[in-house]
């Protein structure tokens, strides 16, 4: 008697895949062309237990919007201590991402996208610092930053010792933040397209903005593409606003001559990913304060959604994608790039040297749910549904057991089998084109008959079948 290790998409798992994706990373880059995927990023708050969501909207696929990722952030902020939205993969190594995507304002009455009442408003955000961009962070050994018991109003720091009033626990501590990003929205003048960028290191924040190549027009203005590569320790910035010409923004290295280009305290796996902020103006007297550590560390842990704060941003992530760059580029042909930071406008991606690699030539879309990236036999669409890692073959999901008289199949998921169709089939020969199908899920629930049993609760599926003489081979199909 015998059994096929499940398999996990239209395609035997022998079938799966002739040949290893070329590129590692590839795989984990995101199309939003579906929900799926979403459990696959990380949320910083969570990772570090702030236990303060500051994003108001994150759909993935929705109706409103198909095919994007939507992220709507509450009033909050990166600077020095402060610490705002990241939504990230972990990426170790040197690295190429690109996204594109639209930025735009709230709806009338600050209404959102998923609101029955939205009614888009054109023109750049309304609110200073409101804008939306890829961001790298070297990771933080923090995982109880929120206070406990919180206190009320703004607390004391460091907290007052254990048995005096006021007192809490946390493993926060300030000026530990080291990232950098470049993002597209409204930055230090209001109702003004511009980008930013900020380099922070140690806690410390250097950042500047300007319009150098933004179009005039609002309609070609919010769409905005952003490319960063990092090789060594030289990441460059690079945006390209609607279909114009790809414009190399600034490099970051080590010892710089200016702090500008200052090249944040990095090790070799970061925190990648996007994020999105808002309404500098509502929170910077009180959460900022001048760089209180009390009052940033509030920030942190609050979700600042009352009527004193006017959050206006909106985010259409059309995609996000990895890759490996190529060999070709090095520490020294990304130092011989043309930068705008030092030219003071915008200077075009050449066409030559590291320019060669980079821009839409280091634009890879990520690969088809269908596709086996890393070769382990099981769809980038099952890593999706069970949590795994479509870019690394010792990340699947073990899921057979048996004993001597029944066969069990345990699917472990992200509580998103709603989202597809799933079909567990028997056939008596892998040679056969003849597959029984014994149980069908939909998000009406199953249909199935005796003896097989199915079941499923909000983090794993359950089937079981009785063995039977002879040679029995299970695949499970799943389709969006």
């Amino acid at each position: 008697m015998s059994f096929t290790r499940p398999l996990l998409s239209s395609l035997l798992v022998f079938h799966a895949s002739a040949s290893l994706q070329a590129d590692d990373l590839q795989a984990l880059g995101d199309e939003f062309t579906t929900s799926l995927t979403q459990p696959q990023w990380s949320r910083l708050y969570q990772t570090e237990g702030w236990d303060a969501d500051q994003l108001e909207l994150w759909d993935f696929n929705p109706s409103y919007a198909p095919g994007h990722m939507v992220m709507a952030p509450h009033t909050s902020s990166w600077y020095a201590d402060l610490k705002g939205v990241l939504v990230y993969k972990e990426i170790t190594g040197d690295f190429v991402l690109t996204t594109r995507m639209r930025v735009t304002r709230r709806g009338t009455n600050s209404t959102l996208p998923n609101d029955g009442t939205f009614s888009e408003q054109s023109g750049p955000p309304s609110r200073a610092f409101s804008l939306a961009g890829i961001f790298v962070r070297n990771p933080r050994n923090i995982s109880s930053a929120a206070p406990d018991p919180a206190p009320a109003g703004t607390p004391t720091y460091p907290s007052p010792a254990e048995g005096q009033p006021g007192h809490y626990t946390t493993d926060w501590t300030p000026d530990g933040e080291n990232y950098l990003f470049l993002s597209f929205g409204c930055a230090g003048n209001p109702n003004t397209w511009q980008y930013e960028v900020k380099t922070t290191s140690n806690g410390t924040s250097t950042l500047y903005y300007n319009t150098h190549g933004v179009p005039a027009d609002n309609a070609s203005a919010q769409y905005v593409t952003l490319q960063m590569v990092r090789v060594g320790n030289t990441i460059v910035t690079m945006r390209k606003h609607d279909d114009g010409p790809w414009i190399v923004e600034n490099r970051y290295i080590e010892s710089p001559s200016v702090p500008q280009q200052q090249f944040p305290n990095f090790g070799q796996t970061l925190q990648v990913g996007l994020t999105t902020y808002t309404d500098w103006s509502s929170m910077s007297n009180v959460y900022y304060n001048s760089g209180d550590h009390a009052s940033q560390f509030q920030h942190n842990y609050s979700v600042l959604d009352g009527a004193s704060f006017n959050p206006d941003l909106i985010a259409y992530v059309d995609y996000y994608r990895f890759q490996r760059p190529d060999p070709a580029i090095t520490e020294e042909t990304l130092a011989a790039l043309p930068l705008a930071f030092e030219n003071n406008t915008a200077t075009n991606l050449p066409a030559t040297g590291a320019g060669a690699y980079l821009g839409d030539n280091a634009n890879s879309p990520a690969p088809d749910l269908s596709a086996d990236s890393d070769n382990d036999g099981v769809s980038n669409l099952i890593e999706a549904l069970t949590g795994t890692n479509p870019a690394n073959p010792e990340s699947r999901p073990d899921i057979i057991s048996s004993d001597s008289s029944d066969l069990t199949l345990t699917l472990p998921h992200q509580n998103n089998l709603n989202s597809v169709t799933l079909e567990i089939q028997h056939s008596s020969s892998l040679d056969s084109l003849d597959w029984t199908t014994l149980a069908t899920r939909t998000s009406a629930g199953w249909s199935i008959s005796a003896p097989h049993q199915a079941s499923d609760d909000s983090t794993q599926l359950l089937f079981t079948t009785p063995l039977t003489s002879g040679e029995n081979f299970y695949r499970i199909l799943v389709t969006p």
